[in-house]
């Protein structure tokens, strides 16, 4: 038999939320990343060019973009304020992306609208928009 102090414990409420609460933590910290990701390919910062902006290294941002470190709160600031966004975008759940839709065919889709955005010419922009809803309808 068990004595008082060989019987296993059954985690209590509290230590059951917390154990919910981090992987749901989790999931939010990856999706985010993803989002910060999506917006740096459309801003057309490499992840270089973006981490010297922040003052961190590419690696760091890498780690952001997966999930795997979490952003702070004035770094979250930082990042939104130089991709033009803000960082309620960040947190839209219809706007986070799953890891399956972030497929390569995603990411070249994100590269060529970076590539429409750095268009200059309105008329061009019309006549590529408009080429893509005949392509897309055909």
């Amino acid at each position: 038999m068990f004595s008082d102090s060989e019987t296993p414990l059954k985690p209590t409420a509290a230590e059951q939320i917390h154990k919910r609460n981090v992987r749901s933590i989790e999931a939010i910290d990856i999706a985010i990343g993803k989002r910060i990701e999506e917006r740096r390919v459309i801003a057309g910062y490499s992840r270089k060019e973006l981490a010297r902006k922040l003052g961190i290294t590419h690696q760091q941002l890498h780690k952001y973009e997966r999930g795997a470190n979490r952003i702070t709160a004035s770094r979250l600031h930082a990042i939104a304020h130089l991709l033009g966004t803000s960082v309620a975008d960040f947190y839209e759940k219809e706007s986070l992306l799953t890891s399956q839709e972030l497929t390569a065919a995603y990411k070249d889709a994100l590269h060529a609208l970076r590539d429409f955005m750095r268009i200059r010419h309105p008329r061009q922009k019309e006549v590529i928009t408009l080429l893509i809803k005949i392509l897309a309808e055909s």
